[in-house]
């Protein structure tokens, strides 16, 4: 899109060189022009399997259907300039060829209609817009420098302009710059001067829009969430609020921006048929899925896996204070965190002395791993507490067993992290006296007395693997 939006400026300095200088430089515009014309002809074969657009909202994306829709829409366009017929009358006819090189002015209609995104929910291209535009902006002081040289050459025969002298003159102009080392003191190229002179205010004042909303435009999802932390910036500093609690308010911020994008599209979703709405949100929680850090490899090695897996998931809410898993419950399942924070508390014995605090979990933590390395339910000896509204994903026993025997590396993170939350649960246990815990997962499950056998693809050359999950005396 790039080489077609410049072709046109190349060609006609092409033009011009072969009929005002020497061979050596015609030659080498010759050269740029064959290069662009080849690019243009692989680009329009190309067109054939690139997906487009039938008007507003109808995507063209089956490689029969795209052959059908540009054989009848912009083929034969883009055949009359992507056919390099110039080239036929190169150095033996070469007034025919300066009457075919015009042609290249159809590159303009079509820079147009590429302008706007396949994607109809997508504006436009803003890359190829501003290319575009830079592209078009360069045509035209080139066409001024053109009709400079020739306004200069009618009416003032010792002038003498050189191609490079009339774009220096054009850009100074239309700048406003205006040097004053290059004039022709004719009324007519004075006459011409003003009119560039008015032009050039208007190209850039254009140019400076385009080139400002380039740099600053952002997607709509990054540019509400930058308007919300700058809203909450002012009125933390309107309230006079310290900076110790402003820091508190930075660490949970992400999770509410975060919270507000996924409220939106769920809301957007929810008006859509029932069948759109449970692929939409099956790719929404693989994406959360991915976001932890337990499931990237699977993420990055295995996708279809991950979203095989992600179909078996149930997302479940709950309010502050409600328990998402009680002391003695039959768990069976491993639970990921999407949103808000949950406790994980070790019940007393005795009603008279408080739930012992063992660890905060949030976004992207889980919970319930245990459950899904042995082969019964496991009884949970400690409470899991929403601490705030918590969304969380549950993970089945029997997909989460496909995922460990294609990754083992998921296998050897979940056993690192049974292991390193048991270990903090003993510290914890023994220094505290008042304490009545014994060596059980900080995880919300006890810990198995014997090795858990997990079954490993024998692809990789391993049976089963017998992973002892602590060893206490």
């Amino acid at each position: 899109s790039m080489f077609t939006t410049t072709a046109l400026a190349f060609n006609i300095i092409e033009t011009q060189a072969i009929s005002k200088s020497s061979d050596g430089l015609a030659e080498a515009f010759t050269g740029i022009v064959v290069a662009i014309q080849l690019f243009t002809v692989l680009w329009v074969a190309l067109r054939f399997t690139i997906r487009t657009r039938s008007g507003d909202w109808t995507i063209v994306d089956n490689v029969s259907a795209i052959r059908s829709q540009y054989l009848r829409s912009w083929f034969f366009f883009d055949l009359v300039y992507a056919a390099p017929l110039e080239l036929l009358f190169v150095g033996w006819y070469p007034e025919i060829y300066y009457y075919i090189l015009p042609r290249h002015f159809l590159r303009f209609i079509r820079v147009a209609s590429l302008v706007s995104s396949v994607n109809p929910l997508a504006s436009f291209r803003r890359w190829f817009r501003f290319i575009a535009y830079v592209s078009i902006m360069a045509f035209i002081a080139h066409t001024f420098a053109h009709i400079f040289i020739a306004v200069a050459d009618a009416f003032d025969h010792n002038a003498h302009v050189s191609y490079i002298d009339g774009l220096y003159w054009v850009v100074a102009t239309l700048t406003s710059v205006g040097y004053g080392d290059i004039t022709v003191a004719s009324p007519e190229v004075r006459a011409l001067s003003v009119f560039y002179m008015t032009c050039g205010v208007v190209l850039i004042s254009t140019f400076t829009a385009f080139a400002t909303d380039f740099l600053t435009s952002k997607d709509a999802i990054t540019e509400e969430q930058t308007s919300m932390k700058n809203h909450m910036a002012a009125m933390l500093a309107y309230y006079n609020i310290p900076w110790e609690v402003q820091k508190e308010v930075i660490h949970i911020f992400p999770g509410i921006l975060d919270n507000n994008t996924e409220k939106q599209f769920k809301e957007a979703v929810s008006s859509m048929p029932q069948f759109v709405q449970d692929k939409l949100m099956l790719y929404f929680n693989a994406h959360h899925l991915k976001q932890v850090s337990l499931f990237r490899g699977a993420a990055e090695g295995n996708p279809a896996l991950l979203l095989e897996v992600t179909k078996t998931m149930v997302q479940h809410v709950y309010p502050p204070q409600e328990y998402i898993v009680q002391s003695g419950d039959a768990v069976s399942e491993m639970y990921i965190i999407l949103n808000g924070t949950v406790e994980i508390l070790m019940p007393s014995e005795s009603d008279d002395v408080p739930e012992t605090y063992l660890a905060s979990l949030s976004r992207g933590d889980w919970f319930g791993e245990q459950a899904v390395l042995t082969d019964l339910p496991v009884e949970s000896d400690v409470d899991v507490v929403a601490l705030t509204s918590v969304e969380v994903l549950v993970l089945p026993k029997e997909p989460m067993m496909r995922v460990l025997e294609t990754c083992p590396d998921i296998l050897a993170q979940l056993m690192s992290e049974v292991q390193r939350r048991q270990g903090k649960r003993i510290s914890r246990s023994s220094n505290n006296p008042n304490s009545s815990m014994d060596t059980a997962s900080m995880s919300g499950m006890p810990l198995p007395t014997h090795t858990v056998q997990v079954t490993v693809s024998p692809r990789r050359g391993v049976s089963f693997a017998e992973i002892p999950v602590l060893c206490v005396d």
